[in-house]
């Protein structure tokens, strides 16, 4: 566990590195890295491949932190995520009770319907 908290923090330490470097140039290259992730993205719907998409993961993953410590928004980014995953998960949950009130069941109704094949 140790080494993963010295890699992170190795980590973040050459992000502010690079961010301190490059400056503002960093918004620019993340708005570009985007756009090569969708690319990837797209080529691995038409092809199967991963390994463009896994690369252009890597460089947004490695660039987007780098604008949050620029604009100093880290805190608010991760309070924002917070948020969209709580509402993320209300959502499925108010689709799944919809599903299950045209099913004139209830959730002991799913259940039972789940264990059906087990």
């Amino acid at each position: 566990m140790i080494e993963i908290e010295n890699m992170i923090d190795e980590r973040q330490q050459k992000l502010r590195q690079i961010a301190d470097h490059y400056q503002e140039k960093q918004l620019w290259k993340l708005a570009e890295e985007c756009g090569e992730l969708v690319q990837a993205l797209s080529k691995y719907v038409l092809t199967g491949d991963k390994c463009p998409a896994i690369e252009e993961i890597a460089d947004v993953k490695n660039v987007a932190p780098q604008v949050e410590y620029l604009l100093e928004i880290g805190d608010d980014v991760e309070l924002m995520m917070e948020y969209k995953l709580d509402r993320t998960i209300k959502e499925m949950e108010k689709r799944q009770k919809k599903v299950l009130e045209k099913l004139n069941c209830g959730i002991t109704g799913m259940r039972n319907w789940k264990n059906k094949d087990a």
